[in-house]
């Protein structure tokens, strides 16, 4: 079963190309990235903004050398209180909010996903 991205291509758009002479690296390159882009930008967006919520994960999967950002919100939580992890979280806000209102003004949330109007 297609993905619901790929069910709103118009899979005539790559025969076209197909028949006018393109490769299958040129047609997916050309044709099909470029309509699937804005389901890729929204769900590497979502991802990024779901990643901040990984502190159980992030626990178990990295080293001890190794600290992510959810890990050191986590243990300043935890060891001093600290305006260091409000000001942090209020950059992660921002930085969330600028990302949703780039690609609402790039693609529209209507087009991503999949309004015809």
């Amino acid at each position: 079963m297609a993905s619901p991205s790929r069910r709103c291509i118009d899979p005539s758009l790559e025969k076209a190309a197909a028949i006018l002479g393109a490769s299958p690296v040129t047609v997916f390159w050309r044709v099909t990235l470029p309509l699937i882009r804005p389901a890729i930008l929204s769900g590497a967006l979502f991802s990024f903004l779901t990643s901040f919520d990984n502190v159980t994960v992030s626990l178990f999967m990295v080293s001890s050398d190794m600290r992510t950002l959810p890990l050191e919100i986590f243990s300043n939580m935890q060891d001093a209180y600290s305006p260091i992890v409000a000001s942090v979280s209020s950059v992660v806000i921002l930085i969330s909010v600028v990302l949703i209102l780039i690609l609402e003004k790039i693609h529209g949330v209507g087009r991503l996903l999949g309004s015809t109007h």
